[in-house]
Order: C-alpha cells, then sequence, then structure tokens
C-alpha cells in the first residue's frame, strides 16, 4: 500500500480498504449462502 499510495495516509487508506473489502466479503458470503441453500433444496425436490 505504501508504495502504490506514497502521498496519502496508509492508515487511513488501509482501515477504509479493510472495512470496505470486509462489508463486500461478508454480504457476498451471505447472498451465497442464500443462493446455495436455494439450489439445494430445489435439487432436492427435483431429485425426490
Amino acid at each position: 500500500m505504501e508504495t502504490l499510495f506514497p502521498d496519502l495516509p496508509s492508515t487511513g487508506v488501509a482501515a477504509t480498504l479493510g472495512i470496505g473489502l470486509a462489508l463486500f466479503l461478508f454480504v457476498t458470503g451471505i447472498n451465497f449462502a442464500i443462493l446455495w441453500r436455494k439450489t439445494i433444496s430445489i435439487w432436492r425436490h427435483g431429485k425426490n
């Protein structure tokens, strides 16, 4: 980070990117889990 953004305060940038990435992964994980459970339930209903 320091080499890419030498002018910006690295701590603030790292914190902002870290929080943004954590929220993005959190929301993506929830959406993926919901889609996964829906797919499994549909697959089980179709199989039985």
